[in-house]
């Protein structure tokens, strides 16, 4: 029974740090995790996954203008006139 409990500790630990790895969150998580330890609870992972999870983003939208190719023509030919590499 103990080397279950190690088991599970080691478990939710091992959760605990990848969640705040993950999120970007150790600080605010410590103190969530504080707070129960405090109230008398462990921390409770299903709640903790929740309350760090990250939010709902949108990709934007990226608008890219391409250059005309005789441009990079235009700029070979100007380094080449310029006498080479110093």
């Amino acid at each position: 029974m103990a080397k279950e409990s190690e088991r599970r500790a080691c478990r939710i630990m091992v959760e605990l740090l990848a969640l705040a790895h993950e999120h970007g969150c150790e600080a605010d998580l410590g103190a969530a995790i504080e707070a129960a330890l405090e109230a008398g609870r462990l921390p409770d992972l299903v709640a903790l996954r929740e309350q760090f999870r990250p939010e709902t983003a949108t990709v934007p939208d990226v608008v890219v203008e391409l250059v005309p190719l005789t441009l990079y023509d235009e700029l070979a030919a100007v380094h080449q006139v310029g006498g080479g590499v110093a």
